[in-house]
């Protein structure tokens, strides 16, 4: 007999992030190594997909780090204006997904909310490192911080939340 398979579901702290990062005016695509059809099926069962305008996908590039620059090019057809790497945010739960953040140049925040303990995702060397998304006081600071140019609050936090 099969095991159940676990509920899924939208993890703590996610729907509050997404509405204040889209509240603040930002502007939310979606970088994953999945498929794009499978990637934007899972959002709309979660009801999540309208906070994310683009996205860049898995079967665009098996190469994750080669993703990050067709997000940013998304973005900037999508807003019809120019994003700086240095000024872009690439979250996620995997060493790879730190990596393919700082493969363009981009501030990453590690998430330890998957396989990847807090430790292992730091050692990463990301802008900051979490353990969930209900971290959104430091998640945001970030955020607003790089936003209005200051640059030294980019560097962010690498010991453990």
């Amino acid at each position: 007999m099969d095991e159940p398979r676990p509920q899924a579901m939208v993890l703590p702290g996610v729907r509050r992030l997404l509405d204040l990062l889209t509240e603040g005016g930002a502007v939310l695509g979606l970088l994953t190594g999945n498929l794009e059809a499978g990637a934007w099926l899972k959002l709309q069962r979660f009801g999540v997909d309208h906070y994310f305008s683009f996205g860049a996908f898995g079967d665009e590039h098996a190469e994750r780090n080669k993703l990050g620059p067709e997000a940013l090019a998304r973005a900037e057809e999508v807003q019809n204006h120019s994003f700086s790497p240095s000024r872009t945010v690439i979250v996620g739960d995997t060493p790879r997904d730190v990596s393919c953040g700082q493969a363009i140049g981009a501030l990453t925040i590690a998430v330890a909310t998957g396989s990847f303990s807090l430790e292992q995702l730091s050692a990463c060397n990301p802008t900051l490192a979490v353990r969930s998304l209900e971290d959104s006081s430091r998640i945001v600071g970030l955020l607003k911080n790089c936003s209005e140019g200051r640059d030294e609050a980019c560097t962010g936090s690498k010991s453990p939340a």
